[in-house]
């Protein structure tokens, strides 16, 4: 069985061919990969922090504030501003969103902090990593327009959209892994 990262590569690889650095921000944490020229991962990072800035932490801040998370794109067309969260930390994040509540913030304003929040994360680690030319996002939380964009406006290179379901990446290059010959190419 491969590991996800490799299906990500191979996925890239097979329907984003000019794609060398991908990010998947998937449930559980943020990667970002260089892909080789045969959908090999050549080099990797994940996040160092829990589970700060993926899919979970975007799904238990919109839980929070009893917000669907189904349809956030639609919904933050009603913020009118964006309320900053100064901590990346899951758990602060949290509480500094029950304040920002309480001190009657409106809840689409701070999702749309929740959301600029993830953008600057997955951003930090693409240029830690150092992504330099095409890339592509992979993973359920690349499928939220407005994390993208936050990401695209905070990261150098040329974003290419993944050409089918961000979230389905890695399953997609697992079956095209399955069906590769024995040099593993895809």
């Amino acid at each position: 069985m491969e590991d996800t990262l490799s299906c990500v590569a191979a996925a890239c690889r097979y329907y984003c061919p000019e794609i060398r650095f991908a990010i998947d921000i998937g449930g559980q944490s943020i990667a970002s990969l260089l892909v080789g020229e045969l959908g090999e991962v050549h080099n990797f990072m994940r996040n160092d922090k829990c589970a700060s800035g993926s899919g979970r932490f975007l799904e238990v801040m919109s839980r929070k504030l009893k917000l669907e998370l189904d349809g956030i794109d639609a919904a933050l067309a009603g913020s009118r501003k964006t309320v900053d969260l100064s901590n990346q930390c899951g758990v602060f994040a949290e509480s500094e969103v029950i304040t920002h509540l309480n001190n009657g913030e409106r809840p689409i304003d701070i999702l749309a902090g929740v959301c600029a929040s993830v953008a600057k994360m997955v951003s930090a680690q693409g240029r830690r990593f150092g992504i330099n030319g095409p890339y592509t996002l992979t993973g359920g939380v690349a499928r939220v327009q407005t994390i993208v964009a936050g990401i695209r406006e905070r990261l150098a290179g040329n974003y290419h959209a993944f050409p089918l379901d961000p979230q389905l990446a890695a399953a997609l290059g697992a079956a095209l892994l399955s069906e590769a010959g024995s040099d593993g190419s895809v």
